[in-house]
């Protein structure tokens, strides 16, 4: 188990000890005591995997065959445990194709970044022309620690020496590791050479042009540089770890990641400080020449090669835990210098490319709500939702906080809501809060992950796609049921009698509590309620609840339709009750006197009133303009004879008797007639009297019927005695 140091005073203390200068062995170079492991085998000093560390560049052992081409120039390094794989030889003067990460690679989880770098050679030939497109110009001052952008690039050749080839880095971060692996192929091993291996946090750093220009990026305190140098004939001479600082030495030094460029031509502040590099192990084929990996391994002359030889392969690592390093690498930069001094001028270069050691995770999301769970989902006004979010490719211990936030449009800068912010945990993200939605539209919810890169952990933020996860909430689509009312009736279908006044209610049954819009009630005449009868008033709904419509009267007997409709609102859809379920039926009282008269001892007057309509009558009476009293005929029971159930009331179909009786009023013999006009009358059940009206007539609260009245002419003939 390795003892982790404190390292604050690297980045923030001044430096209390003297720099050894140079430590240089043949086969190995170590500078200090503290390493990164051997999780990539750099100690073995071979491309291939030799059975030593979780993986090395190439596939290996060497035993399990020689490096194969395909006819298509596919090149494979057959065996297991590489990084990389299958790179494409596309001849003398075409830049070769970068291999692929293998399988392997891919699946383990500790690596968080593994890149490679096939950079063109002087020989090659390009879209830009003859010679390799990505070499410094020396128009402006490309040396090391200058400001991107007044380095210039273009393309041209470069002494063999100073030709990048091949370049390779990988990233690896545990709850107990950090580090970062790395590795080169020169084209040839005599002369000096001075190789540097730069270690960016921005992202920004670019090539600026098609096949010239400049350069964009900034410099970060905490950045680092691996200078290698290769003298006497292209011996390992010397290897020394740069640390990029804003501030002079003896200052305490802002947070890593500090964005601190330097001054144009800047040679002191912000600047890279040689460090006392016990965190970096690196090495060469020192003894000899080995076998390549799988991908294309080039003669300075673009000629393909399966053998790198003695000194032109280099790799090493740097222990970013030991060094104290908290922040992320975002760009590898690998490059050459003419000579061994530092700020010497730059040759060659290759990428820069995207290279990170720390985690960028993906943000995954699924809304739950109404029964309905997912990435996009539908519900109803007055639903409650609520988000989760899954993180993906953070490392097992990933912390932080993640927001979740709801959005009116699809660029989730409109209405914001806060959804709540909740604290990650082990890479595991509690739910959002819950969101009760009480109007209808669309809406999109939004994950912002922090992630943990400020408290020392490994993972940048990631936040969700706008459009990723979509909430439509839809209007209610609510009921309406009606209620009648009128002649001392309720309900959905009722009978009154003629001349009634009726009003309607509506209820709304599903809406939402706070409902406007308006209700609109008519009645019709027929049952598809398409033919007008009447008007009934249109009201305004108030949080739901719906005023009674206007008052109706109908003077004219019938069946008739009341319907109310319902406008809805924006939260709400519209709802029409059923023509048929609300049924009102006026009734017609009508009855039928008849009279028929008898002469005995005494005149003797018959009267029949029949209730010939839908309406029972109250209180029947007839009255005779020439006798009087008029009574009922009444059983032992003290009911009317015509009174069937013996309810006192006339009902329809029922036949009441009268009678009246009169004396003789003759004297003497001879002859005499009689008229006699008897009017019948009754009141029907909301208080209106039932009769006989004059022509063109029309009394207060009464219902005219001519069969109310009927004439009876009698003559009675007295003969002289015999």
């Amino acid at each position: 188990m390795r003892i982790k140091r404190n390292l604050t005073r690297l980045y923030g203390f001044r430096l209390v000890w003297t720099v050894v200068a140079v430590l240089s062995l043949l086969m190995f170079a170590t500078i200090g005591q503290a390493q990164p492991s051997n999780f990539v085998n750099i100690t073995n000093h071979e491309i291939r995997w030799s059975g030593t560390g979780n993986f090395d560049w190439a596939n290996g052992p060497n035993s399990a065959g020689a490096i194969t081409t395909s006819s298509a120039g596919v090149v494979n390094a057959p065996g297991t445990n590489g990084v990389f794989d299958g790179g494409v030889y596309n001849g003398l003067t075409t830049p070769p194709t970068p291999p692929n990460r293998t399988a392997a690679s891919l699946a383990d989880s500790a690596i968080v970044d593994a890149d490679f770098l096939a950079d063109p050679l002087s020989v090659d030939v390009t879209s830009c022309g003859t010679g390799d497109p990505s070499v410094y110009t020396g128009a402006g001052s490309e040396v090391n620690g200058e400001l991107f952008s007044s380095m210039t690039w273009g393309t041209g050749s470069v002494p063999n020496k100073d030709d990048v080839a091949n370049a390779y880095a990988l990233a690896r971060r545990t709850a107990n590791d950090y580090e970062i692996f790395f590795g080169a192929e020169r084209v040839i091993n005599n002369g000096d050479s001075h190789i540097d291996f730069e270690f960016l946090q921005a992202k920004n750093i670019a090539k600026v042009g098609t096949c010239s220009g400049s350069f964009t990026g900034d410099r970060s305190q905490g950045d680092m540089l691996v200078a290698v140098d290769f003298t006497s004939g292209g011996t390992l001479g010397e290897t020394k770890l740069y640390v990029w600082n804003c501030l002079a030495e003896g200052s305490t030094q802002p947070a890593i990641g500090t964005v601190c460029n330097p001054p144009l031509h800047g040679k002191s502040v912000p600047h890279y400080q040689q460090t006392a590099s016990t965190f970096v192990v690196f090495g060469v084929n020192s003894a000899g020449d080995i076998q390549g990996g799988g991908w294309a391994s080039r003669n300075a002359d673009g000629t393909q090669t399966t053998t790198v030889a003695t000194n032109e392969f280099m790799e090493g690592g740097i222990d970013l835990a030991e060094l104290g390093f908290t922040g992320c690498v975002n760009t590898f930069l690998p490059h050459t210098r003419s000579s061994q001094s530092f700020t010497a001028v730059l040759k060659d270069f290759a990428g820069p490319i995207a290279f990170s050691s720390c985690r960028t995770p993906t943000v995954t999301t699924s809304l739950s709500g109404g029964g309905q769970t997912g990435a996009s989902i539908t519900v109803t006004v007055g639903t409650t939702v609520t988000d989760t979010a899954t993180l993906t490719g953070v490392t097992a211990g990933a912390g932080g906080t993640l927001t979740y936030t709801v959005y009116s449009d699809v660029n989730c800068t409109q209405n914001a809501v806060n959804a709540g912010v909740v604290t990650v945990t082990n890479g595991s993200v509690p739910a959002s809060n819950p969101i009760t939605f009480n109007s209808a539209g669309t809406f999109y919810w939004q994950a912002v992950y922090s992630g943990d890169v400020q408290n020392g952990g490994a993972n940048f933020g990631a936040t969700s796609a706008c459009t990723a996860e979509q909430l439509t909430v839809q209007k209610l689509s609510p009921t309406i049921t009606t209620h009648l009312t009128g002649a001392g009736q309720s309900g959905a279908s009722i009978s009154v009698p003629l001349g009634a006044v009726v009003t309607d209610t509506a209820t709304l049954t599903g809406a939402t509590s706070n409902a406007g819009g308006t209700v609109t009630y008519t009645v019709y005449t027929n049952n598809t309620c398409t033919n007008v009868y009447a008007a009934a008033g249109s009201v305004s709904v108030t949080n739901g609840s719906v005023p009674a419509s206007n008052q109706v009267s109908f003077p004219t007997a019938g069946t008739f339709y009341w319907q109310a409709v319902y406008s809805g609102d924006a939260n709400n859809n519209g709802a029409t009750s059923q023509c048929t379920a609300e049924v009102l039926t006026v009734r017609f009282p009508s009855t039928n006197l008849t009279i028929s008269s008898e002469i005995d001892a005494t005149w003797t007057h018959t009267y029949i009133e029949t209730n010939d309509g839908q309406e029972a009558l109250t209180n029947p009476t007839v009255v005779d303009d020439n006798c009087a009293p008029v009574n009922q005929v009444l059983n032992n029971s003290g009911k009317n004879v015509g009174d069937a159930n013996g309810d006192g009331v006339l009902d329809p179909g029922e036949s009441w008797v009268f009678s009246c009786s009169q004396p003789f009023n003759l004297r003497r013999t001879g002859s005499a007639t009689q008229l006699n006009t008897a009017t019948a009358s009754g009141t029907d059940q909301i208080g209106q009297n039932v009769t006989f009206c004059p022509p063109g007539t029309q009394p207060a609260n009464t219902v005219c019927d001519a069969d109310e009245r009927r004439l009876q002419s009698a003559t009675i003939t007295i003969n002289p005695p015999q």
